[in-house]
């Protein structure tokens, strides 16, 4: 009979290294499950924690690996004919909103937002996408300056560093054209920090 280890005391590398599961969607037809796996990548100084997007289907089998690349990758959503999948990513640095097929390749870029894009809502035809973004260019901040805050959300702004008078705004972008802008649909002073559609797909809660 073979000897059973002696249990030990989980220790803090063993709680950073534990890989676990977020953000699964389903496909609109029932067959595949999109996911998210973090999990910790490198050794040494090129140690960190990396997420990617996996598909695996609902009947059960081994999973398959979607996107590649140093940057993380999160927020699947499948298209409305199941055949792409649309994802946050940092692989070009900021996070910007990406589009790769379920059979693999490469990913396109969807936005090229100057300070990012953020997390984004899929409509409820999965043919737009609404997210938010940064409108206005950060103001450089002398050695001296000081800064006066006015506003309840000061410390829990979405960015680091010294951000000034940002100025966030929702955007739609629509899915179903290969050149297209995102199209900003609010302009008022502030962060936004999240967005919802209405189940009709004809408004936003911002």
């Amino acid at each position: 009979m073979a000897a059973t280890k002696a249990p030990r005391t989980m220790k803090q590398d063993d709680v950073i290294k534990t890989r676990y599961v977020c953000d699964a969607t389903l496909s609109p037809d029932g067959k595949l499950v999109a996911y998210v796996l973090s999990e910790v990548t490198g050794t040494g100084e090129e140690e960190r924690q990396q997420t990617a997007i996996y598909l695996v289907p609902v009947k059960g089998g081994k999973p398959r690996r979607l996107t590649q690349g140093k940057g993380n990758d999160s927020n699947p959503a499948f298209t409305a004919d199941g055949q792409a999948i649309v994802f946050l990513s940092t692989r070009d640095k900021l996070p910007q909103i990406y589009r790769i097929s379920i059979s693999g390749g490469e990913a396109v870029p969807l936005t090229s937002m100057k300070q990012g894009a953020g997390p984004f809502e899929m409509s409820p035809d999965r043919k737009r996408i609404a997210f938010a973004a940064t409108k206005a260019s950060t103001p450089s901040r002398g050695k001296d300056d000081h800064v006066v805050v006015d506003r309840a959300w000061y410390r829990f702004d979405p960015m680091p560093g010294y951000l000034g008078d940002v100025q966030q705004a929702a955007f739609i972008l629509p899915l179903d054209t290969k050149a297209s802008e995102p199209t900003p649909v609010t302009d008022f002073a502030g962060i936004v920090s999240s967005i919802a559609w209405s189940p009709d797909g004809k408004r936003l809660a911002v």
